[in-house]
């Protein structure tokens, strides 16, 4: 039966939510995690029994967590310092920092798989993604900065980002560049990182576009969309050939010509090194064992779709 209403319960923290949905105990057999409340890696390793299986969604990936350089501060001005970066990343080391691979699909690019044209590509190819420390070396010496340098990164204050900051940290540790992690309260993170003024050199950031197409892009990377405040362009990149090509693509009639010149302008903007992409996000959702038709929409966010949800046992 689909339900008559939705109850919203606010407050409680991550672990209490998956305690409560992994015993599946009175009404919380008809409750829901939200898109917000995904299983903690930490617990991802308890519910790996069937029983527990079959009460788990894995979203469809629609979000992309990357690092964001921002290219206003030295020396991230400079592009091999950027490249030296990319390749300095051992994104397997991060995707265990994520959870493991129950947990997100290691990607090289923005756009998720629901793109229209969408297809792999790797422009900073390293051996199994576990990036490539003696070119990142070549690529600082090369740029003047081979003694290394120190950068602050801000993190957002969770248990999980805490630990994906620091894979980060440990990476460009081994190329000479001194990372100092610069932990921001969770309620204060984005309204401090997306003010240009407050934000530092490095950020890991989520992107999650609101629907599939190339326009998303835009305050992802189009100079004219720099804001003083709420700014998502966290690398400031303000390239005019790019701010004009993002114009000219949005003014294209024809739909299928639009995406794949947004898809080719994704292709220059990753040349420039301004972000790292390092995975698609593909959390676990838990539900209680009376919530039947739980599946992962691929809009939005790829998670629960709760127009299709229902009870399996109304009277429960």
């Amino acid at each position: 039966a689909y339900p008559d209403s939705f109850k919203f319960m606010f407050g409680l923290d991550q672990s209490t939510i998956d305690q409560r949905l992994i015993a599946d105990q009175g009404k919380d057999k008809n409750a829901i995690a939200s898109r917000d409340n995904l299983l903690l890696p930490a617990s991802v390793s308890r519910v790996q029994t069937p029983q527990y299986k079959e009460r788990i969604v894995r979203g469809v990936p629609a979000c992309t967590k990357h690092l964001i350089m921002n290219t206003t501060k030295t020396p991230l001005d400079n592009q091999k310092v950027r490249e030296a970066i990319y390749y300095a990343i051992n994104q397997r080391d991060f995707l265990t920092a994520v959870g493991g691979e129950q947990l997100g699909d290691p990607t090289h690019q923005m756009m998720t798989p629901s793109f229209p044209d969408w297809e792999e590509f790797n422009l900073f190819p390293t051996d199994n993604d576990a990036g490539d420390p003696a070119k990142a070396k070549q690529l600082l010496a090369e740029a003047g900065f081979g003694d290394g340098f120190e950068l602050v990164m801000d993190v957002r204050g969770l248990p999980d980002w805490r630990a994906q900051a620091e894979s980060v940290q440990q990476a460009l540790s081994g190329i000479g560049i001194t990372v100092q992690l610069n932990e921001i309260a969770a309620s204060a993170y984005f309204e401090t990182v997306m003010t240009p003024d407050k934000a530092n050199a490095l950020q890991i950031h989520q992107w999650c576009p609101p629907w599939p197409s190339g326009f998303t892009m835009e305050i992802l990377f189009d100079g004219n969309k720099i804001l003083k405040k709420g700014n998502v362009n966290g690398s400031m990149l303000n390239d005019p050939a790019v701010n004009d090509r993002f114009a000219e693509i949005a003014a294209m009639a024809d739909l299928a010509e639009q995406n794949k010149a947004y898809y080719e302008l994704q292709k220059d903007v990753l040349k420039m090194a301004t972000v790292v992409p390092l995975v698609y996000n593909a959390g676990l959702q838990m539900i209680g064992s009376n919530v039947g038709n739980a599946y992962a929409h691929p809009q939005r966010v790829g998670t629960i779709n709760l127009s299709t949800v229902g009870l399996k046992d109304p009277s429960l």
